[in-house]
């Protein structure tokens, strides 16, 4: 599983080709993929955090299950950086959208440096891209940002009733 960084890219990615190419049957992002005000990184207390004896022990278990990023800190920061340069583009890609579009959003705060601050500036983007796309199907479940991994049943069932439209 690609780190928290790779999956937004990704989402970023996804929405621009549909949007670029069509013939998608849809779209769904789960977790963001949408332009929020977030605030600027405090990259001093991520690298801090991720250093912590917590932390450390949390990334090699990770690691040994297989999962989570193996891209460093830098790698990560880099690519975080690089989402944070395509967001405000997203919108007039979901503008220029044919198909469906569902995003699935977490609607509780992680606790990371900035969790708080992170999850308000997503309420706000996620309330604005309701507004401004009415046509999209929008959804919050009760998780932190890995939605995947604490709420998958829940995410099953929402992108199986999206795909059964």
């Amino acid at each position: 599983m690609p780190g928290r960084e790779s999956i937004h890219l990704s989402r970023a990615v996804v929405v621009e080709y549909a949007a670029r190419y069509g013939g998608c049957s849809g779209v769904v992002c789960v977790a963001g993929g949408f332009p929020a005000p977030t605030p600027e990184p405090d990259w001093e207390a991520v690298e801090a955090t991720m250093r912590g004896p917590a932390t450390r022990l949390a990334l090699w278990g990770a690691k040994v299950a297989r999962v989570g990023s193996r891209m460093s800190f830098a790698e990560q920061r880099s690519v975080a950086e690089e989402y944070d340069a395509a967001l405000p583009g997203l919108d007039a890609a979901y503008e220029r959208l044919v198909c469906p579009v569902m995003l699935v959003a977490a609607s509780q705060a992680d606790r990371v440096p900035q969790g708080e601050e992170e999850r308000a500036a997503m309420e706000e983007g996620f309330e604005e891209f309701r507004r401004r796309h009415s046509e999209a199907r929008a959804e919050r479940l009760p998780s932190g940002h890995n939605v995947p991994w604490e709420r998958p049943r829940e995410l099953a069932e929402l992108i199986a009733g999206f795909v059964g439209q």
